[in-house]
């Protein structure tokens, strides 16, 4: 397979903010849309925060985004639910996602799509019951995690493990998508970023994480596992955006403008 990689675009019509270019997205994603389109990718994988704040903000992108000529799949990030808390609902069907977190086959692999918002105090409207338990469910932690992200619920968590066990038992490897990470842990992780973290680690078949949200990005594997943070295409002085291609046996990142590019040993 071969994977186009986009992260952080966090586009918005308002002046820069520290290293954040806002309005500058638009053109960087456009370059990003030429080069998927020239280079035949399978699809494209969307790691969340495709704009800063405000439902105006999407169309722009999201006519970008329109001329792509392979398929996109989208997983929600923190900043894509700063909008009116009306609005809050219609962010995956306006993605064009089949609900807020889901799975598919292809070519041997599983690939899950998580939702990080799942617990969240973005997500969720204010005066909503989803709201009140992100936020007792937060108010409970220690530890670094910040109140901008959010948390994989029991109810996705066992949804979850029922696909790797079903992955496992059919002899897939697996691929996972999320917009936070997991490892190692600091103020961008998940708030139940251990949890999600053991489950993982009893599956060898699990192969790698793939996330945004920390926009300088970052990598390390354990245990055979590669954890991969994409740079934030936002804070990005050229560009940041990326060509995963899986093979049997290693997993090439051609990473384009200041993204790095690595080799994984499956």
């Amino acid at each position: 397979m071969r994977i186009g990689i986009l992260a952080d675009i966090q586009y918005g019509d308002e002046d820069n903010y520290n290293k954040c270019r806002y309005r500058d997205s638009l053109k960087k994603l456009e370059e990003a849309v030429r080069y998927f389109n020239s280079e035949a990718v399978d699809f494209v994988v969307q790691l969340g925060d495709l704009i800063n704040k405000d439902m105006r903000s999407y169309k722009p992108v999201l006519d970008i985004l329109e001329e792509l000529k392979p398929p996109i799949h989208s997983v929600l990030g923190n900043h894509d639910y700063i909008v009116d808390d009306s609005e809050k609902a219609e962010i995956p069907l306006k993605l064009k996602m089949p609900s807020r977190y889901y799975s598919f086959y292809q070519n041997g692999w599983e690939l899950i799509f998580l939702d990080g918002n799942d617990l969240s105090l973005n997500s969720h409207p204010e005066n909503s019951m989803a709201h009140k338990q992100s936020q007792e469910f937060f108010d409970s932690l220690y530890g670094l995690s910040e109140w901008w992200n959010g948390a994989i619920s029991e109810k996705q968590l066992s949804w979850f493990e029922k696909r790797l066990i079903a992955a496992e038992e059919e002899g897939k490897d697996i691929g996972i998508f999320c917009h936070f990470p997991i490892i190692p842990e600091s103020r961008f992780t998940l708030w139940n970023a251990f949890e999600v973290h053991q489950l993982i680690s009893r599956f060898e078949n699990v192969r790698f994480w793939m996330n945004g949200h920390h926009h300088e990005g970052a990598y390390l594997v354990e245990n055979g596992k590669h954890y991969v943070t994409y740079k934030g295409m936002v804070e990005s002085k050229t560009n940041a955006y990326a060509i995963m291609e899986i093979a049997r046996d290693k997993i090439s990142i051609e990473g384009r403008g200041e993204e790095t590019s690595r080799v994984l040993a499956l």
